[in-house]
C-alpha cells in the first residue's frame, strides 16, 4: 500500500495492530480511517502526523515518546499540516500531546479518551489549557468545532475553566463520564447545536438543570441508567429533537410552554411505564416519537392514543436495538 503514491483515502480493518513508517510515502493521503480495526489502541508513527495532506484522522490511536521530535513536531504542525479531524486520541498523563495539539491550527473535530494510569492517577489539568484554545477558536457560529471529550472513571475538574461570555461557539459538544454539574464553559458559550451528555450513573437534577441555560441548542442526546427530568416552561426553546437512552425512565415531565419548537422524540427505555409524565398535547410542533421496541403493548397503546388525540397526528415508531437508533 505504501507503494500507492497517489492513495488519497486509506480504511484499514482486522487485525491491524500497528502502522508502518513507510506510509510516510503517501504524501497525497487525505483520509486515514482504522477504526474497524480490532485492536483497542494503535499507536501512531511519528510519519502520520507528519504526513502533510492528511486531513482526516479517525480511530483510537495512542502517541509515541516525541520529545526528540517536539520541536520539529510542533513546526510542521503549525506551517505545514492540513490536519481538520482528529478523533481521536488516548490522552494519558503525558504532556507530550497538549504541546502537539496547540500547534493544531486547522484542527476543527477533536475526540479525545482521558484514561487514568496503572497508579490510579486521574489528574488531566494539563489539559485545561489546549481544550479552552480549542473551544476558543469558534468565534464564527456558522464555522464552529466541534468536541468530544470522554472522561470514565476520571474527575471532570480540568473543565472546571471559564470563557468570555458570548464570544465561543461549538457546533456539537459530547461529555462522557461521571457527570456531577454541567461545565461552566458550556453555560458561557454563545451557542451549541449538539450536546450529548453520556453518564455511567445516574445524571443529577443539577446538569439537567443547567441545561436551560445552554443557548441555541438544537439537539440534546442524555444517556444514563436513570432519569428525572422536568422541564421547565419556556425551557429548551430552541430545541428541534430529543433523544434519552435510559434503562429506567422515571419520569419525563415537559411543563406547557416548554419545548415549544421539538420535531422530535426518541425515548429508547425498554421499562417505559406509559407517558412517564409527558404532556404531548403541550408539544405544538412535534411530527414523531420513536419508543424502543421493546416495551410493553400497555406502554404502545398509550402513546398510540395520545398521538391520535393530538391535532398534529405525530408518528409512532419502535426501534429495535439502540445501534440501530444510533445509526439513525
Amino acid at each position: 500500500i505504501s507503494n500507492l503514491l497517489m492513495l488519497r483515502y486509506l480504511s484499514l480493518g482486522g487485525d491491524i495492530t500497528t502502522l508502518p513508517k513507510e506510509i510516510s510515502n503517501l504524501k497525497f493521503l487525505e483520509t486515514l480511517d482504522v477504526r474497524r480495526a480490532k485492536t483497542q489502541i494503535i499507536p501512531i508513527p511519528i510519519e502520520v502526523i507528519k504526513l502533510p495532506g492528511l486531513i482526516h484522522l479517525l480511530g483510537v490511536f495512542s502517541l509515541p515518546d516525541v520529545r526528540q521530535e517536539m520541536r520539529n513536531l510542533q513546526s510542521f504542525l503549525s506551517k505545514k499540516s492540513s490536519l481538520e479531524t482528529l478523533a481521536g486520541f488516548v490522552a494519558d498523563q503525558s504532556t507530550d500531546f497538549p504541546q502537539l495539539m496547540r500547534h493544531m491550527n486547522r484542527l476543527t473535530k477533536l475526540k479525545l479518551w482521558c484514561r487514568s494510569t496503572m497508579d490510579g492517577s486521574n489528574n488531566f489539568s494539563h489539559l485545561s489549557s489546549p481544550i479552552q484554545e480549542f473551544i476558543q477558536r469558534g468565534t464564527d457560529v456558522n464555522d464552529a468545532p466541534s468536541l468530544s471529550l470522554s472522561f470514565e472513571g476520571c474527575s471532570q475538574d480540568f473543565l472546571d475553566f471559564t470563557l468570555e461570555e458570548n464570544s465561543c461557539y461549538l457546533s456539537s459538544l459530547k461529555l462522557h463520564g461521571d457527570l456531577r454539574s454541567l461545565p461552566q464553559f458550556v453555560i458561557k458559550l454563545g451557542s451549541v447545536t449538539e450536546l450529548c451528555l453520556s453518564s455511567s450513573g445516574q445524571l443529577s437534577g443539577d446538569v439537567l438543570a443547567a441545561l436551560s441555560n445552554v443557548r441555541s441548542l438544537h439537539y440534546l442526546k442524555l444517556i444514563t441508567t436513570e432519569l428525572n427530568f422536568v422541564i421547565e416552561q419556556g425551557a429548551l426553546k430552541a430545541l428541534r429533537r430529543l433523544c434519552i437512552v435510559a434503562q429506567s425512565l422515571t419520569r419525563l415531565e415537559n411543563q406547557e410552554g416548554a419545548l415549544q419548537h421539538l420535531e422530535s422524540l426518541w425515548l429508547l427505555c425498554k421499562d417505559l411505564n406509559g407517558l412517564c409524565g409527558a404532556r404531548i398535547e403541550h408539544l405544538g410542533r412535534i411530527k414523531d416519537v420513536a419508543l424502543d421496541d421493546a416495551v410493553s403493548n400497555e406502554a404502545r397503546k398509550v402513546w398510540k392514543e395520545a398521538a391520535k388525540k393530538h391535532p398534529r397526528r405525530p408518528r409512532i415508531c419502535f426501534i429495535k436495538t439502540k445501534e440501530e437508533a444510533h445509526q439513525m
